[in-house]
């Protein structure tokens, strides 16, 4: 128990630290991860250490996994994800989108964004929703809305989206304010 001595071997020690450096993050880390940095602040550092989180998440295969998926680069199926997930998966596809787009190796595309109708919400808070009302406190908000309004929150300037009519699941950002949005950004540090 915490604060009680305990006579725990060496070996003992040595084999939990080895089995703890073979632990793997999942899906359910990096949600727990995103969700506590996104209660932590709304800084900018909160959105440096998640943009950082998510890009090695994507690094290592837990979300936006090509071997697994049939996300394109301009098609990203965000369905099932937690709004802590999809709100740095924004992020980091608009910044993927810059970084590739500057230096030639993407042309400017429609984005479609798969969110799914779903049923799952949840309690949206005034900064997602841009409301001052205590309504908006309460409102719930399901996961395509969630996505449209970070794309126009999160990011700047802000990039509007609309729910087409063919494909009501989807949230789609049109090739003209893609490249609004990346000719108003500066020039990325390519590593």
């Amino acid at each position: 128990m915490c604060g009680e001595k305990t006579n725990a071997s060496p070996q003992l020690i040595a084999t939990a630290a080895a089995d703890w450096r073979s632990i793997a993050p999942d899906i359910i880390t990096l949600t727990d991860v995103l969700a506590t940095l996104e209660r932590s602040s709304k800084s900018s550092k909160y959105r440096e250490r998640t943009d950082k989180v998510f890009s090695e998440a994507v690094r290592r295969g837990i979300i936006l996994n090509a071997a697994d998926s049939l996300d394109s680069f301009w098609e990203v199926d965000f369905s099932g994800m937690s709004f802590p997930v999809a709100r740095a998966a924004c992020r980091f596809i608009f910044n993927r989108a810059l970084e590739s787009v500057k230096k030639g190796d993407e042309k400017v595309q429609e984005l479609t964004l798969i969110t799914g109708l779903g049923v799952a919400q949840r309690q949206a808070s005034n900064s997602n929703l841009n409301t001052n009302d205590d309504e908006g406190a309460h409102a719930t908000i399901g996961l395509q809305e969630f996505v449209r309004a970070n794309l126009r929150d999160d990011l700047e300037p802000p990039v509007y989206s609309m729910i087409p009519p063919y494909g009501k699941g989807t949230v789609v950002v049109k090739h003209d304010m893609i490249q609004k949005w990346i000719d108003s950004q500066p020039q990325p540090q390519i590593r």
